[in-house]
C-alpha cells in the first residue's frame, strides 16, 4: 500500500502545476534556439551561394590576367597595349581621331539659344 501511495505522491508531483510550467518554460526555449541554429544555417547557405559566385568570378578574372600576361611577355602584346591606353603612334605614322559631330555641341550653348517660350515648353515635354 505504501508504494501505491508513494506512486501516486510521484505522479501528483510530477503533474502539477509548477511542474508543466517548467516543461513549458524549458520547451519554449528549446524550440528559440532552434529557431535561431535554424535561421543561422539558412544564412550561412545564401552566404555560401555568394562565395561560390564570388570564387566563380575570381578564377575568370585569373585566367583572363594569365591571357593578358602572357600577352604582354611579347613585344607585339605590350605595343598592343601601349597604343590603346595612350594613343601614340610611332615615328613616321600618323594617327586619325574621328570626332562625332554630336557630342562636340555642348548643352550649354543648346540652352543659349534657346528662347524663353521654348524653355517653358520644354518644361512639360512640348517642343516646337
Amino acid at each position: 500500500m505504501k508504494e501505491f501511495q508513494e506512486k501516486k505522491k510521484f505522479r501528483k508531483l510530477l503533474y502539477s502545476k509548477g511542474v508543466l510550467l517548467l516543461l513549458i518554460v524549458i520547451l519554449f526555449f528549446a524550440v528559440r534556439s532552434s529557431f535561431g541554429v535554424y535561421e543561422k544555417s539558412k544564412e550561412s547557405g545564401i552566404n555560401l551561394e555568394i562565395s561560390k559566385k564570388q570564387l566563380a568570378d575570381l578564377n575568370a578574372r585569373q585566367q583572363a590576367l594569365a591571357v593578358k600576361i602572357l600577352d604582354l611577355k611579347t613585344e607585339e602584346g605590350v605595343e598592343k597595349d601601349i597604343r590603346e591606353q595612350f594613343r601614340v603612334a610611332k615615328p613616321g605614322e600618323k594617327m586619325i581621331v574621328i570626332v562625332d559631330s554630336n557630342s562636340s555641341s555642348s548643352p550649354e550653348s543648346e540652352s543659349k539659344n534657346q528662347s524663353l517660350w521654348s524653355k517653358f515648353l520644354g518644361i512639360f515635354g512640348i517642343s516646337n
